[in-house]
């Protein structure tokens, strides 16, 4: 068995974060615009056996009951694993693979969409934050920069996912709102000299609008397809909305109520050593221990 809280165990985590940060960003991006060729299969199948082990890593770590006792029998750590949801998400996630892509379309790249929830495992994050030994400050503001980093990965796949929609249906001709009044000068597709746009201008214009809609703006859908993902995205967008800076707004304040906590010791302190007429380097002294 291996102890949750063994350090080797930690740094594994760490090693998963940022193979999920890669696999977040990019399988997103490889489904929509598909800019990457065999490098990306290679990574891919890389990338594959290491979610692989990891699945085995969580069925042979230790967990913490909720009596706070350190459960270490392999039958009842199996059970706790695989009855979860954690094991569902990322035995789905395992169905994105290079054979799973040679099935013909549309049911092979659908099956792909599951890679997505690999970036599920980017929620590691927020719990070695919980566990590390740093002040409260600090932990404040380091979770303050994981939903922020939330915020983008939504945002982030928000477009991406815009992107395959207007791709695959290519009948009505969507053109960004910036071109609505003349949308035969728009160069979302074709440049001037009418080659295929660069992959990489589409998706941020796409991450623009993704940035837009989850805000309620519009982005000027054209059919059926393209309403029903809006509608499914601004619902979305406003449960992500409350949650997140919600989230957000406790943990400034928790900030700010820290430093005010820290800079009313100071004041008291300067106030009595006026008082008391201290000599000017202990003073000093006094406030650099603050």
């Amino acid at each position: 068995m291996i102890p949750h809280k063994n350090p080797w165990r930690q740094i594994w985590d760490y090693f998963i974060i940022l193979v999920a940060a890669y696999s977040t960003f990019f399988i997103p991006i490889q489904l929509s615009f598909k800019p990457w060729g065999v490098w990306y299969d290679v990574v891919d199948v890389i990338t594959l056996f290491i979610y692989v082990l990891d699945v085995l890593v969580q069925m042979r770590t230790t967990y913490q009951n909720i009596f706070g006792d350190e459960i270490t029998d392999a039958k009842q750590i199996m059970k706790n694993y695989c009855y979860s949801s954690r094991f569902a998400i990322d035995l789905c996630s395992l169905f994105a693979n290079p054979a799973t892509a040679k099935i013909p379309e549309p049911a092979g790249e659908l099956i792909q969409f599951f890679g997505v929830l690999k970036l599920v495992r980017m929620t590691r994050i927020n719990i070695l934050i919980s566990q590390v030994n740093l002040e409260r400050n600090v932990k404040s503001t380091l979770k303050i920069l994981y939903y922020t980093l939330i915020l983008f990965i939504y945002i982030h796949i928000t477009g991406c996912l815009w992107f395959y929609a207007i791709e695959n249906n290519k009948t009505t001709g969507w053109v960004p709102p910036f071109d609505f009044i003349d949308s035969s000068k728009s160069v979302f597709y074709t440049k001037l000299d009418g080659s295929k746009q660069d992959w990489d201008y589409q998706y941020f214009v796409c991450l623009y609008y993704g940035v837009l809609v989850i805000g309620g703006n519009e982005l000027g859908p054209t059919d059926i397809t393209e309403l029903i993902y809006i509608v499914a995205i601004n619902v979305m967008g406003a449960i992500f909305n409350a949650g997140v800076f919600g989230e957000l707004a406790v943990l400034l304040s928790n900030v700010s109520r820290a430093d005010s906590n820290q800079q009313g010791v100071i004041d008291t302190a300067n106030t009595a050593m006026e008082n008391i007429d201290l000599p000017t380097p202990i003073r000093q002294q006094v406030r650099e221990y603050f």
